[in-house]
């Protein structure tokens, strides 16, 4: 069961990355939700455990950023459609937040 909880965390961000495709910016999502997907599996030898804890803290403070809207000016223009009664740049910075509890606990559920 243990084994099975992290592989289907991972299969989410994937699937996150594959719903934004058609963003105009989609190819920046689906790569940054590869990257917090896969990352976590990497041998401790070669991602510390320190160092996944910083790298979840800058993801966390991006998704902050992101959600808030402070991001935006930089951003690539985009319908700021409601869904889900959030609009874009809150999806985006609320997937980039649960990405970064993501990174920071995987480690505790796959070793």
């Amino acid at each position: 069961m243990k084994s099975f909880v992290p592989k289907l965390i991972a299969l989410t961000f994937i699937i996150f990355g594959l719903l934004n495709i058609n963003d105009p910016d989609g190819i920046y999502w689906l790569i940054v939700y590869f990257f917090i997907a896969l990352i976590p599996f990497f041998p401790k030898e070669k991602i510390s455990n320190n160092k996944m804890k910083i790298f979840s803290s800058i993801i966390l403070l991006f998704g902050i950023l992101i959600g808030t809207g402070i991001l935006n000016s930089i951003m690539l223009p985009q319908i700021d459609d409601k869904m889900i009664n959030m609009l874009e740049h809150q999806r985006e910075g609320a997937g980039i937040i649960l990405g970064s509890i993501w990174i920071w606990f995987s480690r505790k559920l796959i070793y």
